[in-house]
C-alpha cells in the first residue's frame, strides 16, 4: 500500500493522521482483543481503536488502521509492536509523511466534509450567503437623496428611525 492510498484510506474513515497508525504484517485470524491487548502495551498510542482492515498484495497478512487518542509522536514510538508468543511482531507505519497529501485535498472536498459532518447541503450554504431581499421593499436611492436634500435645503432635519 502506497502513501496515496493511505491518504485515501485515512480521508475515506475520517480519522486524523496526528491520530493515527498502521500496522502491517497482523496475521489474517488475530482476533481485535488480541490487537487491543498488544496496542494497550503502547503507552504512546493511548487508547485506541481499530477503524479499518485492508488485506496486503501477499493475501496472507492485513494492514490495520488504528486511530489513537493522543497525537502520535514519531521520536518515542516503537518500529513494532506484539507480544511474543502471541502476535507480532507488526510494524508500525506513522502517518506524518501522510499528511502532506491530505492538505493538497481541494477546498470543494474539506468543505463537502465539513457540511457532511454538519449535515448540511451545498444549497444550504447558498442560502446563507445570499443576501436577504424582501419582495414587499424597493428603495429608489435617488429618490432618498432628492428628499433629503429638499429638507436639508429647507433647513429640516430628518430623525433618524432606531426602532423605538
Amino acid at each position: 500500500m502506497d502513501l496515496s492510498q493511505l491518504a485515501d484510506w485515512i480521508r475515506q474513515v475520517q480519522v486524523s493522521p496526528v491520530n493515527s497508525v498502521i500496522l502491517s504484517g497482523v496475521p489474517l485470524d488475530v482476533k481485535d482483543e488480541t490487537i487491543t491487548e498488544v496496542l494497550n502495551t503502547v503507552k504512546a498510542f493511548g487508547r485506541t481503536r481499530i477503524r479499518g482492515r485492508r488485506g496486503d498484495v501477499t493475501g496472507m497478512n492485513l494492514f490495520l488502521l488504528i486511530e489513537t487518542s493522543i497525537d502520535v509522536e514519531p521520536n518515542i514510538v516503537p518500529p513494532e509492536v506484539g507480544i511474543p508468543g502471541v502476535v507480532g511482531p507488526c510494524c508500525v507505519h506513522i502517518l506524518e509523511s501522510v499528511e502532506p497529501a491530505l492538505t493538497e485535498a481541494t477546498f470543494k472536498e474539506k468543505l463537502t466534509f465539513l457540511m457532511q459532518q454538519e449535515g448540511k447541503s451545498f444549497s444550504d450554504v447558498k442560502s446563507l450567503l445570499e443576501p436577504e431581499t424582501s419582495p414587499n421593499v424597493d428603495v429608489n436611492l435617488n429618490l432618498v437623496n432628492a428628499v433629503w436634500s429638499i429638507n436639508v435645503h429647507r433647513g429640516q432635519v430628518i430623525p433618524l428611525l432606531t426602532g423605538n
